[in-house]
């Protein structure tokens, strides 16, 4: 971990008439509190470190509020691992990386895409909740790389009439990046919530369209789904399809039932 990067951290926190010497950390924190402000309050709250009524940190508080973010950031580093796959962030928290040090057998999977985290991690959680501390940790850490970032350009800008213009344009150009992640976020989430619905619909298509060949290789009639017989139709047409797909049907009998139907009725209509 980056010692330098956390000396960074109150300058981002929320504190009410906060006095900076630096010139150039104290105009570079004034922006970014703007931009960010309400980022890490509500990082803060969800960790219990400031309560929701408030909008900055109690003085007396701080040192104790430095103090758990930097625990937690430690935790992060020792416990925490995190892959994006497909545009999707996977997480597992662990004090052993890889069990039996089967990395040949971890990068197969992620080359493939389809991990099976427990088979290689040895999952540990030395706090409540840790994981959600491991995202807010990680969160902060960014926000201190991008803070550091930030005050290193500004260092750059000659001290003159143009340096608060300039510092201005920098933070534009921020804001202008978060707006493409938002967007970006937003439109990976919908193309990874689309290919879920689209896997799901063909899903049921195949699984409707097993029920319809078993109802017609029974040679099933409506008689097989009255109320006298329903029941015992559909354990047949259970035990068929599992032994054609190898996996027992996992929807639901009311979902079964309609399938029968709507099979029985379309033979009945051609």
């Amino acid at each position: 971990m980056n010692e330098k990067l956390l000396t960074y951290l109150p300058y981002i926190l929320p504190v009410q008439e906060q006095k900076i010497d630096d010139t150039v950390i104290e105009i570079t924190a004034k922006h970014f509190k703007a931009q960010y402000g309400k980022l890490v309050c509500e990082l803060l709250r969800d960790i219990k470190l400031m309560p929701p009524q408030y909008k900055y940190i109690n003085p007396t508080e701080l040192g104790h509020t430095i103090a758990k973010i930097h625990e937690y950031i430690n935790l992060t580093f020792d416990y925490c691992h995190v892959w994006k796959i497909d545009n999707k962030w996977h997480m597992i928290s662990s004090g052993k990386p890889i069990k039996n040090n089967d990395l040949g057998g971890l990068l197969s999977q992620l080359a493939k895409g389809d991990v099976n985290w427990q088979q290689f991690y040895t999952k540990q959680e030395p706090q409540p909740e840790i994981i959600n501390k491991f995202v807010v940790a990680m969160t902060f850490m960014s926000l201190l790389i991008l803070f550091e970032k930030l005050v290193t350009r500004v260092h750059t800008f000659e001290c003159n009439e143009f340096f608060n213009l300039n510092v201005a344009q920098l933070f534009n150009i921020v804001d202008a990046t978060n707006q493409v992640n938002m967007y970006a976020a937003l439109f990976n989430n919908r193309q990874s919530r689309r290919k879920g619905a689209i896997t799901r619909a063909n899903l049921t298509k195949d699984v409707k369209a097993n029920i319809f060949d078993i109802v017609k290789k029974l040679g099933l009639k409506a008689a097989d789904a009255d109320k006298i017989n329903l029941g015992a139709t559909m354990a047949r047409v259970k035990h068929e399809y599992e032994q054609n797909t190898g996996k027992a049907f996992k929807l639901s009998d009311k979902t079964l039932e309609k399938y029968i139907f709507d099979a029985l009725h379309n033979k009945n209509c051609s």
